[in-house]
């Protein structure tokens, strides 16, 4: 286990998160962008330890780091509007939504919209289209 230290570009409190060596910079990104209120899938997490930029999804950047140990990292989030696919179909919240729909479910959720909140995002969306084809 690596223990980091994370922080964010313009945030000065370092948050700790125990991470395998070998995770992938791809099965952090849900985690990241929760632990730091990002919106995911639609923001994407870079990590910079030292001078070492690390964005390649399948990019592992602790394996060198051996045993128990403690680093320093910097996390800076980009906005994904231009290539939101890069995640997994798995990684949705509904197999039926669009990443479109996904994304504005979570701004009705957001928003406090209730039936959004009650519904989940596959049902909700499938109630939207069923309104918009009447």
């Amino acid at each position: 286990m690596v223990r980091l230290l994370l922080r964010s570009l313009g945030s000065g409190a370092a948050l700790p998160l125990d991470v395998a060596a070998t995770s992938r910079l791809r099965d952090l990104q849900p985690v990241l962008c929760r632990l730091f209120q990002k919106s995911f899938p639609w923001h994407r997490a870079s990590v910079v330890i030292g001078s070492a930029a690390h964005d390649h999804f399948e990019s592992q950047p602790f394996l060198s780091f051996e045993g128990d140990a403690e680093v320093d990292a910097t996390v800076v989030f980009s906005r994904n509007e231009e290539d939101p696919f890069f995640f997994d179909r798995a990684d949705r919240r509904g197999q039926r939504a669009t990443v479109l729909e996904e994304y504005e479910w979570e701004q009705a959720v957001e928003a406090g919209d209730v039936a959004a909140q009650i519904d989940g995002c596959e049902a909700w969306a499938m109630s939207r289209r069923a309104q918009r084809n009447k």
